[in-house]
């Protein structure tokens, strides 16, 4: 009824004329399109912001950074093992750095060791291995793995802390476990006895010193008073500067230079290597000898260095992990 009354005015108003007509019909046509282009340009510009949101929300987590064998090693899971290591760190007082590179190589790390560990060494961590491991860490006296009501809360309170689920957190903790195990297992199979050289050592602060050093043993300066002032590595030597009885395997860097000298040879400096600037004094050798603890320790660390480099190219099958993500990593670890 309303519409037909409207057409009745219409129909009894003042003449209009064509001109008029035409021309508000165009007018009106021309605001449709101004509208419509202008809920288009809108829509653009929503459009633009969403995929904006997409791309550095949405879409980058979900970034496959690594395949490792059938497995996906997304972004977003690199946050948990950030979280972990940069609260452990923290509560430590630890002032190592730590970095996106970091935190990738252990995620992904962790990922080969739980798929190689038992095909290739027999090596494994169970879900009861992981509970007794927590009780050692949050509740010394249970002896079943079992939490007491007090160390629960402990655990709770530093997964609040983290801000990372149980989950994750038993994850982490299963793949220091495996690197622990591996470690042990390389530990055990190599060998306390083995042809070595008996070496001396100095690591100098720099190339500087290692060549003032190097020219006053050469003047007649006793090897092991130069050493007492001048080495600053003082954990696999003693003050004197000896390392003991060591093997092949055990410092690749310069293993052919020590292997190719004679007893009362003074080697270097060799610089460059992965202490520094080192001086090397060759004792005796070559012979069947025990192998100290400590450069023991080395050479069983070496090889498994050795059989992780091996299964990594095996299985790791493509990464992508760029500046982007490093940015975004870092990024995203407090959110």
């Amino acid at each position: 009824m309303r519409q037909r009354r409207r057409a009745q005015r219409g129909h009894f108003d003042a003449p209009r004329s064509v001109a008029t007509i035409d021309r508000r019909s165009t007018e009106r046509r021309n605001q449709r399109v101004v509208l419509g282009l202008g809920l288009a340009a809108v829509a653009i510009a929503l459009i633009v912001v969403a995929a904006g949101f997409y791309i550095s929300r949405v879409r980058t987590p979900s970034h496959v950074v690594a395949q490792v064998g059938q497995t996906e090693i997304e972004l977003r899971e690199l946050i948990p093992f950030a979280r972990i290591v940069v609260g452990t760190t923290a509560a430590t007082g630890s002032s190592v750095a730590i970095s996106p590179d970091n935190i990738f190589d252990l995620a992904v790390g962790n990922e080969v060791l739980r798929q190689m560990g038992m095909s290739g060494l027999n090596v494994e961590v169970t879900e009861e291995e992981v509970d007794l491991e927590l009780a050692a860490q949050f509740d010394p006296e249970s002896t079943d793995g079992t939490l007491s009501e007090a160390a629960q809360e402990a655990y709770d309170g530093v997964l609040e802390a983290f801000r990372v689920s149980d989950e994750e957190y038993r994850a982490y903790v299963a793949g220091e476990m495996l690197r622990r195990e591996v470690s042990e297992f390389f530990q055990s199979i190599t060998p306390r006895e083995a042809e070595a050289m008996l070496i001396d050592w100095i690591v100098a602060r720099d190339s500087g010193a290692a060549q003032a050093a190097f020219e006053r043993i050469q003047a007649g300066t006793a090897f092991a008073d130069v050493a007492a002032e001048a080495n600053i590595e003082r954990v696999l030597a003693d003050e004197s500067g000896r390392v003991g009885w060591v093997p092949r395997g055990a410092f690749p860097e310069f293993e052919e230079t020590v292997f190719g000298a004679m007893p009362g040879d003074l080697l270097g400096p060799i610089d460059g290597t992965s202490f520094g600037s080192v001086i090397i004094q060759v004792v005796d050798g070559p012979m069947e000898a025990t192998i100290d603890e400590d450069v023991h320790t080395v050479v069983a660390a070496n090889d498994a260095d050795s059989w992780f480099r091996e299964q990594y190219l095996a299985i790791v099958e493509d990464v992508d992990f760029g500046q982007a993500q490093r940015e975004w990593l870092l990024d995203n670890i407090g959110g």
